[in-house]
């Protein structure tokens, strides 16, 4: 099943009225809202507006999220991390309690990103597959969103059968794909593939004498007799040259199939 949930980057903001976040509350329903402001040990969430007015919401950082504070090594940052990078981002959250609405009020609608991660995380860990939002990076890691502000986690062994230098080869923040949920771990973190939404390599659908496009990688040996070349992240093989054609990490080819059997396939530089 693939989730229906989206990374909150993702979500449409719609100003909801009086009416309608009321209708939320009673039906527990969950809502997108963006924070507008970090005001004593909570974070101010615009909901709607209504006669001109804003409606704003309270979100107590206990309620922020279901993962454990860490915090950044510039002592000037005192906030959790998790705390002030949500400032002017869109959240999903479940509006808790709404005492009394009025025009001049901020603090009578009480919300909760922590309730709607949980229901979140029992939903996605019934699904296979969920689209993925990349938030940050390493060379060998690509963190992000799976759905509601849910983290998930891809390898670099998990983003090509290939080997590659960088995930950046593949992918920067902001970028969204498709992944497969591979597992999740005791503090609700998703582990991810990407790889894994592409068909294995199978021989039989490779004909010899069939053109592809591909990237090419390191050479197979100091002479340079050939390279590893990837086709997409579930396929890749060897391009052999002769001794006069050298390429750089990263070029791309046109090649085609000399060879296909269960051990790999072998190419035939093009262009």
């Amino acid at each position: 099943m693939k989730s229906k949930l989206l990374p909150e980057a993702s979500y449409e903001f719609k100003e909801l009225t009086k009416a309608e976040v009321l209708e939320a509350c009673s039906q527990s329903q969950t809502v997108t809202g963006i924070v507008v402001k970090i005001r004593n040990n909570s974070l101010i969430v615009k909901l709607g507006k209504q006669y001109g007015e804003e409606i704003l919401g309270t979100l107590p950082f206990e309620e922020v999220t279901i993962y454990p504070f860490t915090y950044s090594r510039n002592r000037k940052k005192t906030l959790p991390i998790q705390i002030y990078t949500l400032l002017d981002k869109k959240i999903r959250v479940k509006i808790t309690s709404v005492s009394l609405i009025s025009d001049s009020e901020e603090d009578d609608i009480m919300l909760s990103r922590k309730q709607n991660m949980l229901e979140a995380v029992d939903y996605l860990s019934k699904c296979e597959y969920a689209p993925f939002r990349v938030v940050n990076s390493l060379p060998t890691k690509l963190f992000g969103d799976i759905g509601d502000g849910i983290n998930g986690k891809i390898p670099i062994k998990e983003v090509t059968k290939s080997r590659i230098r960088n995930v950046a080869e593949y992918f920067h923040i902001g970028d969204e794909c498709l992944v497969k949920i591979i597992s999740k771990d005791e503090l609700n973190r998703f582990n991810l593939s990407y790889k894994e939404t592409f068909a294995k390599y199978q021989p039989e659908n490779f004909v010899v004498g069939d053109s592809y496009h591909a990237v090419v990688h390191e050479p197979v040996d100091q002479a340079h007799s050939g390279y590893f070349v990837c086709i997409n992240p579930q396929v890749t093989g060897i391009m052999d040259v002769d001794e006069n054609t050298r390429f750089e990490y990263g070029d791309r080819v046109t090649c085609k199939v000399k060879q296909a059997n269960p051990k790999g396939i072998k190419f035939a530089l093009v262009k």
